[in-house]
């Protein structure tokens, strides 16, 4: 059942385009992401933008032209993502709320954007060609993602998962030494099948199923914990990674400590059961750093 919304007219964001949110003008920078439902009854937009002084944000929109089901969804969504970072606050490097804009069937998100690159930016993945990271610039790697992972157990102890993490994703800061993610990702929306990015979506996303504790659960903090290791094997290795097994890897970085190897090879487990947690991912991790730094 659907119903009927009296939205205003409405123009597609595009890069250099200026979006107004009550008092405030936002210019786009691209990229600029626009999808619009096949019937049509919403669109989703987000893109980077900046305000006045140069100061950087990120705008999520849902503008719903018929309420149905998973406009609604999406809409809730960023209902929750906005409880969220009032919460939150900003706490381990998680973003901090700007606003939130409900005019004419449009719901806006707006959060803090640091000046950072993102990780593709500062660690590839994979280096020129796809190939493995020097052991140093591994070591910092490892370090980098410590501060991902705090943020991501923060995110958790809420009880809401990423579950969109990848290489552009996550923000660099302090000269590369904290990863933060940009965004809230998908916490607080509905599962949908194919959600994620790319070769970093875990094998749950691909079929959602009901909720529980069994084998096939539906995306949750295992889902990050699957994310994080992808994109840690995927930058160290230079190689696409997938569920287990593959290839270790101390067999493209030397030195690589096994057990931080074993570690990662179960967090790419297809099961998300058979996945440790996000702190025992940190802690591998750290191990890892501490030992390629040592030489």
């Amino acid at each position: 059942m659907t119903m009927q919304l009296h939205a205003t007219a409405e123009r597609r964001w595009a890069a250099g385009a200026e979006v107004r949110l009550g008092p405030h003008a936002f210019l786009l920078r691209p990229p600029v992401d626009e999808r619009t439902a096949a019937d049509r009854s919403w669109v989703w937009r987000e893109a980077t933008a900046e305000v006045s002084g140069g100061r950087r944000v990120r705008l999520r929109q849902v503008a719903l032209r018929r309420l149905g089901r998973r406009g609604a969804q999406l809409r809730d969504g960023l209902g929750v993502q906005a409880d969220l970072l009032s919460i939150v606050a900003g706490d381990r490097g998680l973003p901090r709320l700007v606003g939130r804009h409900d005019e004419a069937g449009r719901t806006t998100l707006v959060t803090e954007l640091p000046a950072a690159p993102s990780w593709r930016d500062g660690f590839g993945p994979g280096g020129a060609g796809g190939l493995p990271l020097d052991r140093l610039t591994a070591a910092a790697t490892l370090a980098a993602a410590g501060a991902l992972c705090a943020a991501l157990a923060e995110l958790h102890r809420h009880g809401q998962a990423h579950r969109a993490l990848g290489p552009d994703a996550v923000l660099l800061l302090d000269r590369y030494r904290r990863a933060v993610p940009r965004d809230l990702g998908l916490a607080g929306f509905a599962p949908t099948v194919g959600e994620g990015p790319g070769i970093y979506r875990a094998p749950e996303q691909h079929r959602i199923t009901g909720p529980g504790p069994g084998p096939d659960r539906p995306p949750g903090p295992a889902t990050d914990v699957y994310q994080v290791a992808a994109l840690i094997y995927h930058t160290l290795t230079g190689r696409r990674p997938g569920p287990a097994p593959n290839p270790p890897v101390r067999a493209a970085v030397a030195g690589f400590p096994a057990g931080s190897d074993g570690v990662i090879a179960v967090a790419l487990a297809a099961t998300p059961a058979l996945r440790p947690g996000i702190a025992a991912l940190s802690d591998a991790l750290r191990t890892a750093r501490a030992a390629l730094a040592a030489g």
